[in-house]
């Protein structure tokens, strides 16, 4: 299936939002984006953030806002529009590309919901490495069993994180080939600082319905956590859906209260605004 096929049914998709047709006519339309989706028998070439992010809305308006940060204690504010979120995000590809990470690699994501986690998750689906997102309520004791059975090859956490993420590694006997500490510095990491020096151009990495880009560990509520993976597909063409059901349009604000480290960032937070050229608040 070419991908430009695909892209053009996100185009299809998003001028429908655009248009404010009545709505019966919207379900209808709706509908045949739907249908035409359900008909691809197997995707062998998509990468969401070549193919729509920077395939459309890169190239068509590149300084519209996507990500508005608030701190609500101190009144700081950061926007970062589609191409800053472009250029940092090629800046940390070719970071963790240059410690040896490649597509599948796996890169623990441990961040409060500050402007790098956009940059962070971006950066595994352009890549194809593999997102492991991670709460920040997790104990070392958390990290020790994951870090077991998913070893990473990079993690990026803020300070206060990073302290139980040494810890966990150090009980499990598992190490990382580079670990980055947004917003402060840690001896044994490098400061997320550190990619700024990088080249803001990276190439996307083909992949396939069968490439997973996220892994989730489930809660653990009834017994230890399992390992939930999703695909090149799986998660940006089947939140086309959740974007028509929490009906974000192209240059509105959406706000999710979900922490990141929990699917519900990635599926209402992430995709969603991304897809729809709406604006993550």
């Amino acid at each position: 299936m070419n991908p430009l096929y695909i892209q053009n049914i996100y185009k299809d998709f998003i001028r429908i939002l655009s248009a404010e047709e009545p709505r019966d006519k919207e379900e209808l339309y709706r509908r045949e984006v739907f249908d035409k989706l359900n008909s691809i028998k197997y995707i062998e070439d998509f990468n969401w953030a070549r193919d729509v992010v920077e395939g459309i809305h890169l190239s068509e308006r590149e300084s519209q806002t996507a990500v508005r940060w608030i701190n609500l204690n101190t009144n700081e504010h950061r926007d970062i529009s589609y191409k800053d979120l472009v250029r940092e995000s090629n800046q940390l590809i070719n970071f963790l590309r240059g410690h040896g990470l490649s597509k599948g690699s796996r890169v623990y994501i441990m961040l409060p919901l500050v402007p790098e986690i956009f940059i962070a998750t971006y950066s595994v689906v352009k890549a194809g490495f593999i997102g492991v997102p991670a709460a920040t309520t997790l104990t070392a004791r958390d990290i020790e069993y994951r870090s077991k059975l998913f070893p990473p090859d990079a993690v990026i956490a803020d300070i206060k994180s990073a302290e139980v993420i040494d810890e966990g590694l150090k009980r499990s006997g598992v190490s990382a080939r580079v670990k980055i500490v947004v917003g402060s510095d840690r001896s044994g990491w490098s400061s997320y600082d550190e990619i700024k020096r990088e080249n803001d151009q990276a190439f996307a990495e083909k992949t396939s319905q069968d490439d997973y880009i996220l892994a989730f560990f489930t809660s653990g509520t009834t017994g230890l956590p399992k390992i939930v993976g999703h695909t090149a597909t799986t998660y940006p063409i089947g939140h086309l859906s959740t974007a028509m059901i929490i009906n974000v349009r192209p240059g509105e604000r959406h706000n999710n209260l979900s922490a990141p480290g929990w699917a519900k960032f990635a599926w209402s937070t992430f995709f969603p605004p991304f897809t729809t050229e709406s604006l993550a608040l």
